[in-house]
């Protein structure tokens, strides 16, 4: 089975990010950098809300910001691909 690249080349961090963050979202985006994560990448559905995914500094955890500004570190909440 093929797999049809849908993204047309985007990038993972659009160079304004900020725009597609809510104030929530802002804030924690904030506080997490001061723990030394960074942003990952950002998902930007066609309909639907943004998903916004940080890595910690290792390397070793993604976690993604809610639409409520929520924290959390469930991958159940969002599925990643290689």
């Amino acid at each position: 089975m093929r797999i049809i690249e849908r993204r047309k080349r985007k990038p993972a961090i659009p160079s304004s990010f900020m725009v597609h963050l809510n104030t929530a979202q802002v804030k924690t985006y904030v506080q997490m950098q001061t723990f030394g994560w960074q942003m990952h990448f950002i998902r930007r559905p066609l309909l639907g809300k943004n998903t916004v995914a940080m890595i910690n500094n290792a390397g070793t955890h993604v976690g993604v910001i809610k639409q409520n500004g929520t924290f959390t570190l469930n991958l159940r909440t969002i599925i990643l691909r290689d």
